[in-house]
């Protein structure tokens, strides 16, 4: 597929790695994060977001709870928790959804951000992005 993409004129391909629900493989889409960066050199990403909502033990579970709101509550850590975990493996773009979730999502995300951030400081390296979040939100 990549060569089809260079031929196609692609110059900067984006690699999602297929997120599947847990007990369907997510291991292996966490695991992909890693190799295809390592053996490609290219960014990678998804929709990891998917591994929950389309987790059948969550959908099931939260028909327990009486409202939105309280389904929405339980929902939400798994579905945080899925960007922060391939966030810290190495996963360059997160594809999160619905739009509503943004405010949810995105502090977790910047937050992750600031703690590789510092580590890489601590090695020794320089963050060059002058928009990171460590420099905007610590």
């Amino acid at each position: 597929m990549l060569e089809i993409a260079k031929e196609c004129g692609i110059t900067k391909p984006l690699v999602d790695v297929a997120a599947t629900p847990l007990g369907a493989g997510s291991g292996a889409s966490m695991r992909s994060v890693i190799a295809i960066k390592g053996h490609f050199g290219l960014p990678v990403g998804g929709g990891y977001h998917n591994m929950a909502s389309a987790w059948d033990w969550m959908k099931t579970y939260k028909k327990q709870f009486e409202t939105k709101e309280q389904r929405q509550a339980i929902y939400m850590p798994t579905d945080i928790g899925t960007n922060l975990v391939s966030q810290i493996i190495g996963s360059n773009f997160q594809l999160f959804g619905p739009i509503e979730n943004t405010d949810k999502v995105f502090p977790a995300t910047a937050m992750v951000d600031i703690m590789l951030a510092e580590t890489a400081k601590e090695l020794g390296l320089e963050i060059m992005d002058e928009d990171h979040p460590i420099n905007k939100l610590v």
